[in-house]
């Protein structure tokens, strides 16, 4: 219900928009509707939105938007099974970004990436790229505040554990897991049930 709602108010958002001609508000409106249609399971639809939101004149200045429809683009072909597609894409985004070493929400931005390809390269059982792209993550997610990289230190922790299990490493794979856990301790992580 609520994707059905936030499509109806992004398509009337875009009306107005396309209305007043304003292409920063084109590109978003079309971004929005693109995430209502693959939160609803209609990815040909979604991907239709995505390449209006990309033919923006706004959002050919704007890297991280570019990155995020990348993005976008690739889990939509991922859904439709069209998953080398999609782990190319993926580095297209990274490409994009790579020369983007300031900006905390590019910084940020890039660390998902990398998640996602290492959680790709996981799935293909290819551990060692998976490794590679999370030892990449950690250098990313050094730059950026601790805790507002919670989450994603502990995921990449975790990551790392798995990796490590797989491979037999198990000292590694306790001392990764070990750290994870650290991590949402040390930010009193609701979620974390100890005694």
């Amino acid at each position: 219900y609520k994707n059905e709602e936030s499509l109806k108010y992004s398509q009337k958002a875009n009306e107005i928009a396309l209305e007043m001609g304003d292409s920063k508000w084109i590109a978003t409106t079309y971004n929005q509707i693109a995430r209502a249609y693959t939160n609803m399971g209609k990815q040909k639809e979604a991907l239709l939105y995505i390449d209006k939101a990309m033919a923006e004149e706004y959002t050919s200045t704007k890297v991280l938007l570019q990155a995020k429809l990348i993005i976008l683009k690739a889990n939509n072909h991922s859904i439709l099974g069209m998953k080398d597609l999609a782990w190319r894409k993926n580095f297209d985004a990274l490409d994009l970004l790579k020369n983007e070493n300031k900006d905390p929400k590019i910084l940020y931005e890039r660390s998902t990436i990398l998640s996602l390809v290492s959680n790709n390269a996981f799935e293909r059982k290819d551990y060692k790229s998976s490794l590679k792209y999370e030892n990449a993550k950690i250098e990313i997610l050094k730059k950026l505040p601790e805790e507002s990289i919670q989450r994603n230190l502990t995921e990449m922790y975790n990551m790392k554990g798995y990796i490590f299990l797989e491979t037999k490493k198990l000292d590694s794979s306790l001392y990764h897991f070990n750290k994870g856990f650290g991590v949402k301790k040390k930010n009193n992580d609701p979620l974390l049930f100890t005694e």
